[in-house]
């Protein structure tokens, strides 16, 4: 009976260590196809200009070489982050607008569709207490889930305000919304609306968001369509430039 025990307890932890491995692995093959969507895009812009354009070639390909480098590099930090060689996580002032301003970048003039990102900011810079890759990180993935509800044609629309002494980012699509059967669960692992789908993202960001001591929501908008609403705690203007620790001298 003893013996039986033993077994059964380890058969119990190989399965959680099989399902953990499982997870992880899902997980980074959802943030690794989601970041390479903008490199996609920029080289079927590279070919179609080539085809039609081809004198043109040489500004576009400067103009979108800079979207590139800068997912290879964050290509390069997640794979880092993953497989914990990456130094410790830096929660640091971000600005909301810089970050928008890249996933915007990304997603925006998607061969083969007709979605129209658009963003509408409060007066001036909104700062977060955050890490930069993963604040971005949880804002691509509610934006490319936008885009692939729109499927194909329609606009999403990024918007800012400062409520209170929190800052507000509301992500707005005209897809055809979240069915009511799922719409509780929706931030639960593998509930998703698309065929294939495998539910990470909206977990992932709620997770990240919560992380940094905000709140993430999810309603359906009149007009049709889903607006995702991340609400995060701002950081004061003047608490964005602290001034250096001053060192302690060492004694004797």
């Amino acid at each position: 009976m003893v013996q039986r025990l033993r077994k059964s307890r380890l058969d119990l932890a190989i399965a959680e260590q099989k399902a953990a491995f499982a997870e992880i692995a899902r997980k980074v093959n959802h943030d690794i196809k989601n970041g390479f969507i903008p490199i996609r895009n920029v080289m079927q812009h590279w070919s179609e200009v080539a085809d039609s354009k081809p004198d043109e070639l040489v500004n576009i390909f400067k103009e979108r070489r800079a979207t590139v480098n800068e997912i290879i590099r964050y290509l390069q930090d997640l794979a880092q982050n993953y497989a914990g060689t990456s130094t410790k996580m830096e929660i640091k002032p971000v600005d909301t607008h810089e970050i928008i301003d890249i996933v915007v970048r990304n997603y925006r003039d998607l061969p083969g569709k007709r979605i129209s990102i658009e963003t509408n900011y409060a007066n001036g810079h909104l700062y977060v207490h955050a890490e930069h890759h993963k604040l971005r990180r949880a804002i691509e993935n509610i934006v490319c889930n936008a885009v692939d509800a729109c499927e194909g044609e329609g606009s999403v629309t990024i918007t800012t305000e400062k409520v209170d002494n929190s800052v507000v980012i509301s992500i707005d699509d005209t897809g055809n919304g979240i069915p009511p059967e799922i719409r509780d669960q929706i931030f639960h692992t593998h509930v998703t609306t698309k065929s294939d789908g495998t539910g990470i993202g909206l977990m992932s960001a709620q997770s990240i968001i919560k992380e940094f001591g905000g709140t993430i929501s999810l309603d359906e908008r009149k007009e049709g369509g889903t607006r995702v609403r991340i609400r995060l705690p701002e950081l004061r203007p003047d608490l964005i430039e602290q001034k250096e620790p001053v060192k302690e001298e060492s004694s004797v």
